[in-house]
């Protein structure tokens, strides 16, 4: 699951009509599903997480996202959470879109499928770092499985 949206400090994220915790009000309802207990998750983030830049040239901010785990009857396993930037930063986009979905795009588009999902997040984590444009941030404890895996057996 991608949401991108507009975001602020301490896990508030904009909708069209109203502001919610992301994580209480989407993820956390999808990992307490006893259906989806093994099924790998993706969910991926793109939203302001605070209001500090690591570098401006002229790009906007995007939005943000965090909350505090408060119901144990959530199944954390086969999931990754990624966030487009760290705590506290700006998730910054330019007029083709913003740097995180673009780098991880073109990653998968290179990869083909064949790399670990872990390898392919490391990797758009190292070249936005080195970007000195924003830091993304995974959590992950799925086990090591690749995106051409992740199609064909589920």
């Amino acid at each position: 699951m991608v949401y991108m949206s507009h975001g602020k400090k301490h896990g508030v994220v904009s909708a069209a009509d109203t502001k919610f915790i992301l994580k209480d009000v989407i993820i956390n309802p999808i990992m307490r599903n006893q259906t989806l207990r093994g099924i790998p998750k993706i969910f991926i983030t793109v939203a302001c997480r605070g209001d500090r830049y690591y570098a401006r040239d002229g790009e906007e901010n995007d939005g943000c996202f965090t909350s505090k785990l408060t119901d144990i009857d959530i199944d954390y396993s086969e999931c990754i959470i990624s966030y487009s930037t760290y705590k506290g930063f700006y998730s910054i986009r330019t007029g083709k879109g913003t740097y995180f979905i673009q780098h991880l795009c073109d990653n998968i588009d290179e990869d083909n499928g064949n790399s670990d999902i872990h390898s392919l997040f490391a990797k758009v984590n190292g070249e936005l770092a080195e970007m000195k444009k924003q830091v993304p941030v995974f959590k992950s404890t799925m086990s090591k499985i690749s995106l051409r895996d992740l199609a064909t057996k589920y």
